[in-house]
């Protein structure tokens, strides 16, 4: 029987496409001519508003999408943002804007973006971004870090009990609430009753919030390994 061919880590099946929409043109070609240059990495298409992009996604169906959010029709950037997550769960979203504050953070992890850049980061910082949200991995710019850090200070900021970091690090790895509880041996009702009591805290909407809040916040720590997508965030622990 013949050896089993390898595949080269560039070839056509390996390397990322990237689907970039922005609606500066200028800055979309910028980012299309610099992805172009990156091995491992083609430009799928490019978009400047979500009509263009939706079209894009059924002809070309690329692997990544980077994404401004801040889209000119108001709320049009967070609508096509939760429509790629349901209508396209494989590909992974890098959210690369301008619009920087704790609500538009807030927002598009809650609606599932694998990851956010400021349009201020260096270009070296762009591509870090684009690697690790392409393994499966969670990225926080500088700025929303610091943005979430500041969002865990004064009275929310206490010890993690046991239980609740053990509750975090279960959700991290993507574990269902049954897995969890039979891990830590209590009542699936209980792991309920805690996650509320964890997300209420925390003022977090979504448990995959609740996971970046606490990877912000240093209890829980991002590996530099791909992880297996699940619901949450793509979180590695060591």
């Amino acid at each position: 029987m013949p050896a089993a061919s390898k595949t080269h880590p560039d070839s056509p099946a390996n390397v990322c496409r990237i689907l970039i929409v922005d609606h500066h043109h200028s800055i979309a070609q910028l980012l299309a001519d610099f992805v172009a240059q990156q091995t491992g990495y083609e430009v799928a298409g490019i978009a400047h508003d979500a009509v263009s992009a939706r079209e894009a996604f059924a002809a070309t169906r690329p692997n990544l999408l980077l994404l401004d959010i801040g889209l000119p029709e108001k709320s049009v950037g967070y609508a096509l943002l939760a429509e790629v997550r349901k209508d396209y769960p494989d590909i992974n979203v890098l959210v690369f804007t301008a619009s920087c504050t704790m609500q538009v953070v807030r927002e598009v992890i809650s609606l599932g973006a694998h990851g956010f850049l400021e349009k201020s980061a260096r270009f070296t910082e762009l591509v870090d971004a684009i690697n690790r949200v392409r393994e499966g991995h969670t990225y926080l710019g500088a700025q929303a870090s610091a943005l979430l850090r500041e969002a865990v200070r004064g009275g929310v900021k206490q010890t993690m009990a046991k239980q609740e970091l053990a509750i975090l690090r279960g959700l991290a790895r993507g574990a269902v609430v049954k897995e969890i509880a039979t891990e830590l041996d209590l009542s699936v009702s209980m792991i309920y009753k805690l996650l509320m009591k964890l997300r209420a805290k925390f003022s977090a909407r979504t448990n995959e919030y609740l996971v970046v809040l606490a990877v912000a916040q240093g209890w829980l720590e991002i590996e530099a390994q791909p992880v297996t997508m699940g619901t949450t965030p793509g979180v590695a622990l060591t």
